[in-house]
């Protein structure tokens, strides 16, 4: 199943019904085939917060600090890092 939309859907569906390490696959599957896609990638760093994984959240966040292209990326990772406790 190389068809894009489908994984991102799928992502977003696991994720809902709280299915985050097989949403977070789903997520990585699609960003695989579309890496440039921002707005997933946020979702897929969310997915540790609204997880509860606090911890592993602020690492992913510190990660992707200065990775991204927009500025509307970077401000979604600091109001991540700010949602988990680590201010950037």
């Amino acid at each position: 199943a190389r068809e894009p939309d489908a994984h991102l859907a799928l992502a977003r569906g696991l994720t809902r019904l709280g299915r985050f390490e097989r949403g977070r696959a789903a997520y990585v599957a699609y960003l695989r085939m579309r890496p440039g896609d921002e707005i997933a990638r946020v979702e897929w760093l969310f997915t540790w917060a609204w997880e509860g994984r606090d911890a592993e959240a602020a690492q992913r966040f510190e990660e992707a600090r200065t990775q991204g292209e927009t500025a509307a990326f970077r401000e979604a990772v600091a109001r991540g890092a700010r949602l988990v406790g680590k201010p950037q």
